[in-house]
């Protein structure tokens, strides 16, 4: 019983750990592209951006959780 439970525990584990690392790719990469696409639109000089700053805090935010991940995944 107690191998079973050891062994239901890593393949928690494992499947936990390619949950964050395929979250971590994905949410790095739409970090990019969010930024990318700002910086054009301050590049073009168009007001729009003003307006588009929920789209600069959402950049923000991944990037911050971004960093959250890489620091989680050095640590194990």
């Amino acid at each position: 019983m107690q191998k079973a439970h050891e062994n239901a525990s890593n393949s928690y584990h494992e499947f936990l750990n390619i949950l964050i690392t395929y979250a971590y790719k994905n949410i790095s990469l739409l970090t990019t592209e969010a930024l990318k696409i700002y910086g054009l639109m301050i590049k073009k000089g168009n007001w729009f951006f003003f307006y588009s700053l929920p789209l600069l805090a959402l950049a923000l935010a991944l990037n911050l959780v971004d960093s959250i991940m890489a620091f989680y995944s050095c640590t194990k």
